[in-house]
């Protein structure tokens, strides 16, 4: 077992930290302390863990499951749904009929689906598709740690934690191009007769943790990629990666570990719009809005330090990202599947990760902005940093931030706040609820958003004007 203080820095390279004596820690429960009682679930330190460090446990383990089969699982039970009237055992399908399907991820089962496609499985023992479009949301450019001897899905690659996952390898792009270690060509859609349409939807936490710039550029971040035609992708402005709507916002988990206010913006306008332009797009080829990405030709999409953070008092920008680049896992991986042979992968060559960049109140200018986001209260981010005690510097695992604005010019003033300050801006609750609700029709005219979803919208902007938490 190992400890650090910091995975950092953002580069591919991840310091292995200090080696823990063996004589300091042991598979143990110690409640009460050292040494505690024999435990083949806990792990026990003799001076007790500490919140400002990262621990890495190296084991040797037995008895690996074959993990990849949950991919036929998925697979066979799509097309059985699609195509069967009973299954073997003369049970009755349960929705006969079908003639489309859509399958959506979210986070982990949205790297389950990149990966789902990548190795095969979107088409069934007939050589048919199983699913017509796939929405895959907040997944980055991640496929998941599945098809491995000793997988392990739930973990994925953080700027923090986790970092030697294998899920960022080649290809991390839709399309197919050259591997730049060896020129073979390669891609996620690469079977054109069964590949789906899709929507990708990444916020702008994935740019910081998922990579997800290389979605769209090369590996050295030079140059932007044409997008494959059966996939659009957008950039939810300034959204962390998940949450649900309705929760206040905090400082992580605990109530203490980040330094900001997590960011409370809900993507859910946005993603059911979406998901309704998919539906059209497979059922009778009505094409979905354009992609609405940052890229590197207009000056949207730009290295973690030029990135032009305004000088918010009680903040600070580090320029974190979670650093990347092609791994070499042993001869025993290719495609990312197989077995991993080197538990601290060699470094083949780095990714150059890029971040959207902001404009002075700190907003993505890229992609599509919520209208609280367009007409705000606050600044709000895709990132977040963790206080002194737990890792100082570091980004807050997948929170953004909401940083209030001040509420008269003079307390902005007074606080050395550039920003313009709420009576700058708005009259009063009723002129802000005016201009979010025209924000969003405006959305609504670019088939962004749903005409059902104003309702709610507009309670949501009332409520939100005269909650405490935007009251710095």
């Amino acid at each position: 077992m190992t400890h650090s203080d910091s995975p950092r820095p953002s580069g591919p390279d991840i310091p292995r930290g200090e080696r823990v004596a063996d004589k300091d820690w042991a598979f143990a429960s110690c409640p009460d302390g050292w040494p505690g009682t024999p435990s083949t679930t806990d792990i026990c330190l003799r001076t007790g863990f500490r919140n400002d460090r990262n621990y890495h446990l190296m084991y040797r383990a037995t008895g690996s499951p074959v993990m990849g089969l949950g991919y036929l699982t998925t697979r066979d039970f799509v097309s059985f749904l699609r195509r069967a009237s009973s299954d073997e055992a003369g049970g009755a399908n349960p929705v006969p009929g079908l003639d489309t399907t859509l399958c959506l991820g979210i986070s982990s089962s949205g790297m389950y689906l990149r990966d789902f496609l990548y190795q095969g499985f979107n088409e069934d023992e007939d050589g048919k598709r199983v699913c017509d479009g796939m929405h895959i949301h907040v997944a980055g450019v991640h496929k998941l740690f599945l098809n491995y001897r000793f997988a392990q899905p739930n973990p994925f690659s953080q700027q923090h934690r986790e970092r030697y996952v294998p899920d960022t390898n080649f290809p991390q792009q839709y399309g197919v191009r050259g591997n730049p270690r060896d020129r073979v060509p390669d891609g996620i859609l690469k079977r054109p007769m069964s590949d789906p349409k899709i929507v990708h939807t990444d916020t702008s936490n994935e740019y910081w943790q998922f990579r997800a710039s290389l979605a769209g550029t090369t590996e050295g971040g030079r140059i932007d990629l044409t997008e494959h035609p059966r996939v659009r992708r957008y950039l939810l402005s300034s959204l962390q990666h998940g949450g649900h709507l309705g929760d206040p916002p905090g400082f992580g988990i605990g109530g203490r570990q980040c330094e900001q206010l997590h960011n409370p913006v809900h993507p859910g306008p946005m993603l059911r719009a979406l998901l309704a332009s998919l539906e059209r797009w497979v059922r009778n080829g009505e094409a979905p809005p354009p992609s609405r990405v940052p890229r590197i030709a207009d000056g949207t999409l730009v290295p973690p330090e030029e990135l032009a953070w305004p000088a918010i008092p009680g903040t600070r920008y580090e320029g974190i990202v979670n650093g990347s680049g092609e791994r070499d896992f042993g001869p025993g991986v290719r495609g990312n599947a197989g077995v991993i042979g080197r538990l601290y992968p060699d470094i083949v060559y780095p990714h150059r990760i890029l971040v959207p960049q902001v404009d002075s109140l700190g907003h993505d200018i890229a992609g599509i902005r919520h209208p609280l986001v367009e007409v705000p209260l606050a600044t709000y981010s895709g990132w977040n940093i963790r206080r002194r005690e737990f890792g100082e510097g570091d980004l807050c695992d997948l929170l953004g931030s909401a940083i209030p604005l001040a509420g008269s010019r003079a307390a902005g003033r007074e606080g050395g706040d550039p920003r313009p300050a709420r009576e700058d801006l708005y009259a009063g609750d009723d002129e802000y609820v005016a201009r979010v609700l025209a924000a969003a029709r405006r959305l609504i005219d670019d088939r962004l958003m749903l005409a059902e979803d104003l309702v709610l919208l507009e309670r949501q902007a009332r409520q939100w004007y005269h909650a405490t938490w935007n009251r710095p």
